[in-house]
């Protein structure tokens, strides 16, 4: 997509094109926005934008350009965790820089007026690009806003390139690619037909939030909409490994939904499942089903990735298989997965040094290794330089802001943390992962039945979740007293760590049981010589004191000293 400004001497009024052509072609702007940022002038020199929220501003005024755009609405989508005197004073400052580094060129066909900015239609030339190229490729800003949109409007422009003939861009090796079939209305009723259409648009768009997803374009899969088409053939073009597929009914006051999974090589039914709600709002219940379509799907698209990935032979693997396997251990969480987990991890780096989630993980397991092996030591500058890797390599991944959090809980810096975890869950609001580690900040924030409200969204989904869920959940139920609750989850995990022995004996303390817990301290001490019954609370994060010490209480109930 080329931009064009042409300089005119300022006592010539705006008239046609054909009018002025003479005097436009004086100067000229050139500036591409598929397959990166480049800015030209004249004689093809490259004009290099200091300003990245410049070259963010320019991208969002061209898409369409001609569109009037208020300095509030810039100002929510470039610096939206700003307040509104910081970040109006910050766009005054991004045009001052723009005018100066694009000089009189941009004078007229940038117009700026104190209430909103648009650029000139009739100075715009649109070029598609190549095919395969994406939007703003490599281009990243921190902030949430923009690649929220960045994300959306790559969907709508790859929707467009499919329909006019283009094909799809490439995809990294080994992800799997799902498309996402218009849901059947089946109710009888045409009128229905927008409920069907909106669940299946809506699950395309929720599931593209996923980094380890590639969704098909929405319109290159709509034409299956009456099953008319050969849908394996259809499919096989499209490249797609997963078929989502389903059906709405209105019975009465009430809907049905259901939904499927199929794998596209062996026509194997994966998952399956049936809703059912009453019509009280139809767009809550539109969400809702959705939300939960949503995130059990991206959790059963998670565990056949690595099934696929296990069953491949070593020589083989690329960067995304060690990524799954990874996840695997993972899921494990023990000394010995933490080893393998950063093996594997390190193996997917040296094959994709770009792969941001490869170095998220990677922070969190060598963080584990350092819990497993009873030590009091946060979290280090490298474990968490690897973190910000990851958000620095993909801001538009969710997951990559869960890790990050989840490494600044580790180091007590309770407001970072924060900051990532709601961006993860802004980014991605349906990932169990990012939910579990938001539990683990609201336990240390002191909101433990909020955590249990998480805790739960992700067993509905996930049965079987990382076994560090259930540490996150005999704490939470430990900080609202339900102490033979928490008991009963250390009790029934089949390995337990250095703190969960002191855990499960502070829990023991509390109910009376003195032997138990003296037993459990002893394994402890095993461990670790020079443990103190402070560190069993300071180790879990909180911000407030009380807490911490009501960890010790329980230690000390147990009879228990230093």
């Amino acid at each position: 997509m080329v931009f064009i400004w042409r300089e005119r001497d300022s006592d010539v009024k705006k008239q046609s094109w054909a009018d002025n052509l003479g005097v436009w072609q004086s100067f000229m702007l050139r500036l591409t926005l598929y397959g990166g940022f480049r800015l030209v002038g004249d004689d093809d020199v490259e004009i290099r934008l200091k300003s990245k929220k410049a070259k963010a501003l320019l991208a969002y005024l061209a898409l369409p350009p001609g569109k009037a755009r208020s300095r509030e609405e810039l100002m929510a989508l470039l610096w939206s965790d700003r307040g509104e005197a910081q970040a109006r004073g910050s766009l005054r400052q991004v045009l001052t820089g723009l005018r100066k580094e694009l000089g009189h060129g941009a004078r007229d066909a940038l117009c700026i007026t104190d209430d909103a900015l648009l650029l000139d239609p009739d100075h715009v030339v649109v070029d598609d690009g190549d095919v395969g190229d994406e939007l703003l490729a490599g281009f990243h800003l921190h902030d949430p806003a923009f690649e929220e949109w960045l994300r959306d409007e790559r969907l709508r422009s790859e929707d467009e390139r499919f329909r006019s003939g283009s094909s799809p861009p490439p995809r990294r090796l080994g992800k799997p690619a799902v498309a996402v079939v218009p849901f059947v209305n089946i109710s009888g009723d045409p009128e229905q037909q927008y409920f069907s259409d909106g669940i299946t648009e809506d699950i395309t768009t929720e599931l593209s939030r996923f980094g380890l997803i590639d969704i098909l374009a929405r319109q290159s899969t709509f034409v299956l909409r009456d099953r008319h088409a050969d849908i394996s053939e259809v499919l096989r073009k499209l490249g797609a490994h997963y078929l989502v597929e389903g059906s709405a009914r209105k019975i009465g006051s009430r809907i049905r939904l259901t939904a499927q999974l199929v794998d596209t090589e062996s026509h194997k039914q994966v998952w399956a499942d049936r809703y059912d709600r009453e019509m009280t709002d139809v767009f809550v219940i539109q969400d809702e089903l959705v939300n939960a379509i949503v995130a059990t799907l991206a959790g059963r698209l998670a565990t056949e990735g690595l099934d696929r990935a296990l069953r491949k032979p070593p020589d083989s693997l690329a960067a995304y298989d060690y990524y799954l396997r990874s996840l695997r251990h993972d899921r494990l969480y023990d000394a010995q997965s933490a080893v393998a987990g950063r093996e594997a991890l390190e193996k997917a780096i040296g094959l994709d040094p770009t792969f941001a989630r490869a170095y998220g993980l990677l922070a969190l397991f060598k963080m584990f290794a350092g819990w497993f092996g009873g030590t009091q030591e946060y979290a280090s500058d490298e474990i968490l330089n690897l973190a910000k890797t990851a958000v620095e390599l993909d801001p538009t991944d969710g997951d990559c802001y869960a890790k990050l959090g989840a490494v600044h809980l580790d180091r007590n810096e309770h407001e970072q943390a924060r900051y990532n975890l709601e961006t993860a869950l802004r980014l991605n609001p349906h990932d169990s992962y990012t939910w579990a580690h938001f539990a683990w900040y609201l336990v240390t924030a002191g909101r433990p039945a909020e955590a249990l409200d998480y805790l739960d969204r992700i067993l509905a989904v996930d049965p079987h979740p990382p076994n560090w869920n259930w540490d996150i959940r005999a704490e939470a139920l430990y900080d609202l007293k339900r102490y033979e609750d928490a008991a009963k989850v250390l009790e029934s995990k089949t390995v337990r760590y250095h703190y969960n022995f002191g855990q499960l004996a502070a829990c023991y303390g509390q109910l009376g049981r003195k032997a138990d817990a003296a037993a459990l301290w002893e394994k402890v001490l095993e461990i670790n010589p020079s443990t103190k019954l402070s560190w069993i609370g300071d180790g879990l994060g909180y911000q407030h004191q009380t807490n911490r010490d009501h960890w010790r209480d329980g230690l000390l109930k147990a009879g228990l000293t230093d």
